[in-house]
């Protein structure tokens, strides 16, 4: 039904090469883990997979003993094509605790403090 991507900052390099996220602090790299993505299934999609998975990213976080968990999905005026949720609808990191941390028109990033 579906995947997660669940790593230590410091193992995605290249995010903090990406423009968008080049200038800021996302936190210490080895405490701090990102969704790095999320697959779901087309047959499942909109049926609460990658709010279940974010949600066991939360309890992967917590017993790997990570003191926040980054949530870094696309934002869009208009709806996103399947293929660019790729790290999940923003709405699910909003209703599962995670405040934004830095705010960006496309690209904001959401934590969560285990």
């Amino acid at each position: 039904m579906g995947w997660a991507k669940v790593v230590p900052l410091a193992s995605v390099p290249k995010l903090r090469l990406q423009g968008a996220y080049r200038p800021l602090d996302l936190g210490d790299e080895a405490t701090t883990l990102v969704v790095g993505c999320l697959l779901v299934h087309p047959a499942h999609r909109k049926s609460g997979v990658a709010r279940a998975l974010v949600r066991a990213a939360q309890a992967s976080a917590a017993t790997r003993g990570a003191s926040r968990l980054l949530g870094l999905p696309r934002r869009s005026a208009l709806p996103l094509y399947d293929e660019e949720a790729f790290a999940g609808p923003e709405r699910v990191y909003e209703e599962l605790g995670f405040r934004v941390l830095h705010e960006s028109p496309a690209y904001p990033v959401y934590a969560f403090d285990v």
